[in-house]
């Protein structure tokens, strides 16, 4: 029986980290969690979940030295570099090609982004090897996980009754995605106790993998089979190639267009760090709100996000507001902003800023 592959999504920008997340040392490389980057933490989670040398790794090329210095045990051959990035369909497609070209076979594959925190390791790892184990049982499968609070944020999975449970876990059909809702939207979801949030993991078959690509997004496909021997020659033109393949995610291209997946629910305590508002949950809370990553003095604040590594901050009748410094520059935004950090990188880029990106 063919094992696992393990792939794990690392190519993103993490543009919603911005400042702190950059160009060429983006997110999932920052030392964000207990002294060990996100990538770091992701790889360590599953290890032994699948056999050697069958983890794979996709990046962009523009941090690809990086990742491989960080990932010293991944081989080389594993670690797959795209030209540029095109959103989650084209990585994810990017991926099972090299695995069919490099493995062979039908194996379940567990794709996983870099971005995750877990609060409990050994709950996640059984949750991996019960959905590998459901994939094996002819089942598309994608991870949830129960909502606790009206996160406007994440994406959510609208689920039908419980079909069973595997190691104890119960999976149900998946009846629609939604993706990022308003407020009132996200805790009518809460109050439903119909939906989970989309964790971001899928656990399916290779040839199921390939057929939906198939169907549902033949030309991506076929300009990936075509570009695929000239990036494993890194050829020097096949960035031009890669750009100008269709850019959609995974989630739009794929999961929305194909019926019968099936949503595991998992109770391992995730969390998306995706957004400056989410890692600041991991710092100390004052009694008025504000959570420091830095030496804080506030006076009459409340409710604000300070990170700030190389010098004191000191506030005065504000509230509300994301403060980061970091060496060569100062951000102040609105919390409320924080979900439109991508309006003010594109900003900057056309106002001159480029160099700070």
């Amino acid at each position: 029986m063919n094992g696992p592959v393990i792939v794990i999504l690392a190519g993103g920008r993490g543009e919603r980290f911005w400042p702190l997340s950059r160009r060429h040392f983006p997110k999932q490389l920052l030392p964000l969690l207990d002294g060990q980057s996100l990538l770091q933490a992701a790889v360590r989670r599953v290890s032994g979940l699948a056999a050697a040398g069958r983890l794979i790794v996709v990046v962009n090329r523009h941090y690809a030295s990086t990742v491989r210095d960080q990932l010293p045990t991944v081989p080389p051959e594993n670690i797959i570099v795209e030209p540029e990035g095109r959103n989650t369909a084209a990585a994810i497609g990017l991926a099972a090609l090299a695995i069919r070209e490099r493995f062979g076979g039908d194996p379940p594959v567990v794709f996983i982004p870099s971005d995750l925190r877990v609060h409990d390791e050994q709950q996640y790892r059984q949750f991996i090897a019960a959905a590998v184990q459901l994939c094996r049982q002819g089942h598309s499968v994608i991870g949830g996980t129960r909502p606790n609070r009206p996160e406007t944020g994440f994406g959510y999975v609208r689920t039908g009754p419980v079909l069973g449970e595997i190691q104890g876990i119960p999976y149900h059909p998946v009846l629609e995605f939604k993706e990022k809702p308003n407020r009132d939207r996200a805790e009518a979801f809460l109050r439903s106790g119909e939906y989970l949030w989309n964790a971001g993991v899928f656990i399916w078959k290779l040839g199921n993998l390939l057929d939906a690509y198939r169907r549902n997004l033949p030309e991506l496909l076929l300009g990936l089979e075509r570009i695929f021997p000239r990036l494993l020659r890194n050829e020097d033109d096949v960035g031009e190639a890669y750009g100008s393949l269709p850019f959609i995610s995974f989630d739009e291209g794929i999961l929305e267009k194909t019926s019968g997946v099936t949503v595991l629910a998992g109770d391992y305590g995730w969390d998306d760090l995706g957004s400056w508002a989410a890692w600041a949950e991991t710092w100390p809370e004052d009694v008025c709100g504000n959570r420091a990553k830095a030496e804080h003095y506030g006076a009459e604040t409340d409710h604000c996000l300070v990170y700030s590594p190389g010098k004191p901050v000191v506030t005065f009748g504000v509230s509300d507001l994301l403060i980061v410094e970091t060496d060569d520059v100062l951000m102040v935004c609105h919390r409320e902003r924080i979900p439109e950090l991508k309006t003010l990188i594109r900003y900057l880029g056309d106002a001159g800023g480029e160099y700070l990106l």
